[in-house]
């Protein structure tokens, strides 16, 4: 496993800002617990405006998500329709050549025994 935290270990006297530059995190030493807390401050105010920008995104997807289904169930709807009105046309096809056909067979057993 990767494990990208890195521990100081003050007791031995290592220097946090040798530290810092070996780990890569390129973040100045904090010496006060004001600046950290006002870094964390800062940190937080962008997640917020990073949570804010998601959300808009996630409501604009899903409108859009809407509006595609609704186009979706119009195109089904009409599919629907068209496939109702050939099945009653070839039904009635059907039923017409069958009609014909009794009537031509009957007829040919009647004039020619």
């Amino acid at each position: 496993m990767n494990n990208k935290v890195s521990f100081v270990d003050f007791s031995r006297g290592d220097n946090i800002t040798e530290q810092s530059k070996k780990n890569g995190s390129g973040e100045p030493p904090m010496t006060t617990l004001e600046q950290r807390v006002s870094h964390l401050e800062k940190d937080t105010s962008e997640i917020k405006a990073e949570v804010k920008q998601t959300r808009k995104d996630l409501i604009d997807f899903q409108i859009k998500t809407i509006e595609e289904f609704g186009k979706v169930r119009t195109d089904v709807e009409k599919v629907r329709t068209e496939l109702q009105t050939s099945m009653r046309q070839q039904t009635i096809w059907l039923f017409g050549l069958n009609v014909t056909l009794v009537g031509v067979a009957i007829a040919v057993m009647r004039f020619f025994p």
